[in-house]
This record gives C-alpha cells, structure tokens and sequence, in this order.
C-alpha cells in the first residue's frame, strides 16, 4: 500500500506544515508567501514600505532562527520596492548567536539582503523572556543607526507576546505589558516594529524549517508562565488573537514613560530589564567568511 504525501491545500505541491485551527496544509513556497503577506500588512499599519528603505532584521536572542525566517518573509514582501533586507547577527566578548554556514550562504543568496555582524558591550546576558526581547530592540536599533538603515523588524510573534503579558502580570509589573502591545515604536530615529506579531510562533518555525535556515543562541530566557500556557494551549502555540484586546485594555492604565534604551513602558528612566542587561555599546561589521570556517559567523 502505497501513502500519498500530503498536498498542499493552495497549489498541489508536497505540504510541509498543517495549520492547526484550519486543517490548511501548505507547501515552503505557500507558507512564505502567507508570511509575507503577514508582514506587509503588519507592516502597512505603520507606515509601510518605501522604495529604496533599509530594514535591519536581528538574528535575535530570543529565537534567532526566527529571525532568520522573517528576514526571508521580509525579501519576499518587498519585491519590486528595491528594499534592503539587513540581517545582523550579535556577538559578545565570550559569547555568539551561532548561524550555520549553509543558512548564512543561502541568505546570501537573496539580491536585497546584506549580513552584517553586531558586537555587543554587555554586561551580561538577560535571563528573562520580557529583557531578552528589550535588549533585542535596544542593540537592533543602535545597529540600524550605524548602518544608516532607518528601520528595524522584530520577529516577535504572537506567541511570545503572549508569553510576555502572562509573565508581567505574574510579576506585577504593568509597565512590561506595553512589549505585549501590537506597536512600532521609535529610538532614537529608529523606527522598531513587531512584523511577526500576527503570525504563530509555529508558523515563523516551520519556515525556517522548511527553508533550512538555522541558528542558535547563547541566551536561555525563563518564562514564568510557558508551563502553564502550554498546558492549556495542548504544547500548540496557534491560539485566537483576541486575547491582544485584553493586553491593550490592561495597558492604558500602566506607566507612560518610556525607556530611552529599548523604548518599552518604564516605571521612570531606563527600565529595569535594560539596567540589568548593561548594554554599553554597539559596533557592526560587514560579515566576511572566516579563513577555515567557510561562510560560518
């Protein structure tokens, strides 16, 4: 008896990922194409793409290989417009997000894209979900100022940011329900946006999957509430958006002020998860191959 590989429900082709809440079944192709059409309107509600922009995407320390997926996502959303795809890739003193080879070669590949590598000055790596996800935003923009790229793409699912507002809650701390919200904010001149924050983390993974783009990172950040969520999400992260309305309806009442480093809600000045991480200063170089390493960062 012969088993048919699953098909995809768009095109015909040999599915790679079945979306859970719908039954949908998709192909590698497909399954770019519906991200980026998550990130063009995502991106569309501020402000959009222009011809000739520079968009810097962090190979991020809360899932770089999610960064990854994005910046493929972002590639194919802006054909036509001649926008730059930068992808960079942090460093410390002891510690790297590792990239392999074959990734760094295929997004190579891609005719808008540049690589880059960022040198971060920190005093240590951040332990929770909410800081790692600061930092992300603090380093990616002072990265983007350096290259003169004028904004930045997180790859901040909708997973994580429910994850984020969990845990502030548990911590009482209100002015962290802000990295819940579906907002672009600005850092300096930077514009920083959440393009992923419609998208399923399962979703942005399976992409990176199927495309063969992976990486890892050094920083493990703990959760409070992922062993509860995921208990009651049956260890599947694709859930309705409407809980997005209770984060905002929560979020007016929390602190207005702003952190200068990562432009999150702070309870005065820069917020707590940015004082811990220590962030001291950027330098970003354009990624060479390695003697000995081939393609390797």
């Amino acid at each position: 008896m012969v088993v048919e590989a699953p098909r995809c429900s768009v095109c015909g082709r040999r599915a790679v990922y079945k979306r859970s809440y719908s039954g949908e079944l998709l192909c590698e192709r497909c399954l770019l194409r519906s991200l980026a059409r998550s990130v063009k309107r995502q991106a569309s509600r501020s402000g959009g793409f222009r011809p000739r922009m520079r968009v810097l995407v962090p190979a991020a320390l809360t899932a770089p290989h999610l960064g990854l997926a994005l910046a493929l996502a972002l590639h194919e959303a802006t054909r036509g417009l001649d926008v730059t795809v930068d992808i960079a890739v942090p460093a410390g003193r002891e510690w790297e997000v590792y990239v392999h080879p074959d990734s760094l070669a295929r997004l190579m590949k891609l005719p808008r894209a540049r690589l880059w590598k960022a040198l971060l000055r920190l005093r240590r790596l951040p332990s929770s979900l909410r800081a790692c996800l600061r930092l992300d935003r603090a380093w990616s923009a002072a990265a983007a100022r350096l290259i003169g790229a004028g904004a930045v793409g997180l790859p901040v699912t909708r997973t994580t940011v429910i994850l984020v507002m969990l845990d502030s809650l548990m911590e009482g701390a209100d002015w962290g329900l802000s990295d819940a919200l579906e907002e672009s904010v600005d850092i300096n001149g930077v514009h920083v946006a959440p393009l992923l924050y419609s998208v399923e983390g399962e979703a942005a993974a399976a992409l990176a999957a199927a495309w063969r783009l992976y990486a890892w990172s050094p920083c493990k950040p703990r959760s409070l509430s992922a062993e509860a969520f995921w208990s009651v999400a049956g260890r599947r992260p694709e859930l309705e958006f409407s809980v997005q309305k209770v984060v905002g309806l929560l979020a007016r009442g929390s602190s207005r002020a702003r952190c200068p480093l990562c432009g999150g809600a702070s309870p005065g000045g820069v917020c707590p998860d940015c004082r811990i991480s220590g962030l001291e200063g950027v330098e970003v170089e354009e990624f060479k191959p390695s003697p000995g390493r081939p393609g390797g960062i």
